[in-house]
C-alpha cells in the first residue's frame, strides 16, 4: 500500500535497498495508521459515554419531575383537605392551591436548569477531548510527505556514500557536494 508520492522515490531504488526501504517506510506508515484507528475508536467510545452519561441525566429529570408532581398533587390535596375542615373556602383556598402549583413549577424549573447544564457540560467535555485527539490524527497526506521524505532522504544518504568512495579511489577527499 503506498502513496503516489512513494513509488517515484521507490524505482530508482535497486533489489534489497528497495525492499529493505520500503519496508522501513511501510512500517511507519502502518504505525500512523493504526494510530489514527486507536484515536478513531477512542472517539466513538467517548461519544457513546457521553451519550449514556446525557440519557442518565434525562431520565432522572424525568423521574425528578414525576415526583414533584406527585408530591405537589398531594400537597394540594392535604391543603383543600384542611381548608375544608377549617370551614375555609373561595379565595382563600384558590391561593393556597395556586400557592403549591408555583412551588412545583419553580422546582421542577431548577432541576430542568440543573440537568441541562450537566448535559451542557458533558458535551463540553466531548467537544474538549474531540478536538485534542483530532489534532493528533496524522492526515494521509502527512504520511505521505513523511514517506517522501524519508525515501529522499535515503536516496540523497546512498548517493553521498557513493560519491565519497569514488572521491576516496581517486585519492581525493568527499567534497561532500553531490
Amino acid at each position: 500500500m503506498c502513496t503516489p508520492a512513494i513509488l517515484p522515490a521507490l524505482g530508482s531504488l535497486t533489489g534489497s535497498s528497495a525492499l529493505a526501504t520500503g519496508l522501513s517506510v511501510g512500517g511507519g506508515l502502518l504505525g500512523a495508521i493504526g494510530q489514527n484507528q486507536a484515536i478513531k475508536a477512542a472517539q466513538r467510545a467517548d461519544v457513546e459515554a457521553t451519550q449514556r452519561q446525557q440519557l442518565q441525566i434525562q431520565q432522572q429529570q424525568t423521574a425528578r419531575e414525576v415526583d414533584v408532581n406527585r408530591e405537589a398533587r398531594k400537597e394540594a390535596a392535604r391543603r383543600r383537605v384542611a381548608s375544608g375542615e377549617a370551614g375555609l373556602g373561595g379565595l382563600t383556598t384558590d391561593r393556597l392551591l395556586r400557592d403549591v402549583g408555583f412551588q412545583a413549577g419553580l422546582d421542577t424549573a431548577r432541576s430542568r436548569q440543573t440537568a441541562e447544564q450537566r448535559v451542557s457540560e458533558a458535551q463540553g467535555g466531548l467537544e474538549g477531548r474531540t478536538s485534542q485527539r483530532s489534532s493528533q490524527i496524522i492526515s494521509p497526506l502527512e504520511m505521505g510527505l513523511t514517506a517522501a521524505t524519508q525515501l529522499q532522504g535515503l536516496k540523497l544518504g546512498r548517493k553521498g556514500a557513493s560519491n565519497a568512495s569514488k572521491g576516496n579511489k581517486k585519492g581525493k577527499r568527499p567534497t561532500g557536494r553531490s
